[in-house]
């Protein structure tokens, strides 16, 4: 059968041709050959679908799809396409014999009638290959952006967590003195005579406990604020991540000048006014990116040398079905014949290496991909200030994780706790928080807690460790499932913040309660409260 006349120059390309017949099979991967492609051929919907799966990193760059074919036709496979979120994005161009309106209405890049026409198949192929390296091109100068603004960020942050650790560490250096000197005393108590003059080294404990309480004070609160800067920043870590939820935008405004706070501090007052306002829906990380980067343009618009003189102002405040961000500064302003193009691809007034032109341009791109607008006013030698408008949400806040499960108490018991965690002196700080409450044991390697349970060890809670080297706590939960599927109901999981796509994925399916590392005291003893059936009063 011919359906191949002509010929075009494409780019070339990865292409997979997706055709039970073979004769067209094998005249499509000749014609794209010679035009300098790579060609995969599959003879049905269902080899392709594995073949998509077990390519890994050497995915097609577009698909040539029949959408008449046996078993699993066009249709079907696109269908499974979809739903698989590492293929979902490769463009598919539908080939058919079939010209009726349903085939015409296959959720695909192009649609091409056979007979095909080469030179209107290539011109397609081409399009989609300029499209796909100008989306890749995007993706690229984003993360340089991203990259440039980490660059800029850097001193900032490292500043706002070297603070505080330092007097984490000294204070912790004073009591790694102090407890030898205390327990040198207690036991010159214990060796004297009974009945014997004892006020003298008693005085000197007291006086040393008291020191040590003060210390260990001053230590938490710096090691809070350490915690507070590292969980602003792993809002903006998951910037890729597109689930929407209700978001408070305070929240992340907040998080936004935590992160820039020490440059802010060299150049301007900050002022914050935040009315009540709704939530929105909206991905945290996105959104956030967009808060960050304007915070970061009213920073750098301001000159350093006399921040008592400028003001940088950031309010919050409802409208009908709204939710209106201002972020204002009094810097240099933007000249009027600029201002139309500063939300265009790749236009920066910065300077080479400061920023890409990306920063403004993924702003409103996101912004409106919310159903929302963004929106600039400036004055040269005055300020700018920039207005975000989202649509509002009556969805309630999400509620923290927990579970609806509880442990019930054994009648004088202890609870029999199991910790799995790959970091000992983790193991060994949660053992203390849950002592001398609960039984604790611990393993310090998924494989051990893993064997543990599997010769049926009994326990009434198990605080596991999410991402762990060789058995992933997901791995022990999955088996304990099938073998013991009660115990699984009693998993805790423990998490750094480092999600993986499959941890991602594994923690939005179970109803197990999931607590961020680093975690006090008074949540550990909370949580375990409730899930034994006991919340906590305090």
């Amino acid at each position: 059968m011919n359906m191949l006349a002509g010929a075009g120059a494409v780019i070339g390309g990865r292409v997979m041709v997706v055709e039970d017949d073979q004769e067209i099979r094998h005249a499509l991967a000749e014609l794209l050959r010679e035009e300098g492609h790579t060609v995969v051929t599959c003879a049905n919907g269902q080899e392709a679908l594995t073949g998509l799966r077990e390519a890994a990193g050497a995915l097609p760059d577009v698909i040539l799809l029949d959408l008449m074919m046996p078993g699993m036709d066009g249709w079907q496979f696109r269908l499974a396409q979809k739903r698989d979120s590492a293929l979902a994005g490769i463009p598919v161009v539908a080939l058919s014999a079939d010209s009726s309106a349903k085939a015409a209405t296959i959720d695909a890049y192009a649609f091409l009638a056979k007979p095909v026409d080469a030179r209107a198949l290539l011109a397609t192929i081409e399009r989609v290959l300029l499209q796909r390296e100008r989306e890749q091109m995007q993706a690229r100068m984003a993360q340089t952006d991203r990259m440039a603004a980490l660059g800029t960020l850097a001193a900032g942050v490292a500043h706002e967590i070297n603070n505080p650790l330092t007097f984490v560490i000294a204070n912790l250096s004073v009591l790694s003195e102090q407890c030898p000197l205390m327990a040198a005393d207690c036991r010159r108590l214990l060796d004297r005579p009974s009945g014997g003059p004892a006020q003298e080294p008693l005085t000197r404990i007291v006086s040393r406990l008291d020191e040590a309480v003060a210390t260990l004070k001053d230590a938490r609160e710096g090691a809070e604020r350490i915690r507070g800067v590292v969980r602003d920043l792993a809002t903006f870590s998951r910037s890729q991540d597109e689930t929407l939820t209700p978001t408070d935008v305070r929240k992340l405004l907040d998080s936004s000048i935590n992160i820039v706070m020490n440059e802010i501090r060299q150049r301007a007052q900050l002022e914050r006014e935040y009315r009540e306002v709704p939530l929105v829906m909206a991905s945290a990380g996105r959104l956030g990116q967009v808060f960050l980067n304007l915070i970061v343009n009213a920073v750098q618009a301001i000159a350093e040398g006399d921040p008592t003189r400028n003001r940088i102002r950031v309010t919050t405040q409802g409208l009908p079905g709204h939710v209106l961000v201002e972020i204002s500064d009094t810097g240099t302003g933007i000249p009027p014949e600029i201002l139309p193009r500063i939300f265009d691809p790749f236009f920066t007034t910065k300077p080479i290496g400061v920023g890409t032109g990306l920063g403004l341009a993924i702003c409103h791109g996101i912004v409106t991909a919310l159903r929302g607008d963004i929106t600039v006013e400036s004055t040269v030698g005055v300020g700018t200030t920039f207005r975000v408008t989202l649509p509002a949400t009556a969805l309630p806040e999400p509620r923290p994780r927990t579970s609806s499960r509880t442990v019930p108490p054994r009648a004088g018991a202890k609870m029999r706790v199991l910790i799995i965690d790959d970091e000992p002196a983790l193991a060994r700080a949660l053992a203390a928080m849950l002592q001398p409450d609960c039984q604790v044991t611990t393993a310090t390697a998924g494989r051990d807690g893993l064997e543990r349970l599997a010769r049926g060890e009994v326990y009434d809670l198990v605080f596991c460790d999410l991402v762990m080297p060789e058995v992933t706590g997901m791995d022990i939960y999955e088996q304990i499932k099938l073998q013991r599927p009660q115990l699984a109901e009693r998993f805790v999981f423990m998490t750094g913040g480092a999600f993986t796509t499959r941890a991602r994925e594994f923690l939005e399916q179970i109803e197990n309660p999931c607590i961020a590392k680093p975690f006090g005291v008074e949540e550990i003893r909370a949580l375990v409260g409730l899930l034994r059936g006991q919340p906590r009063v305090s």
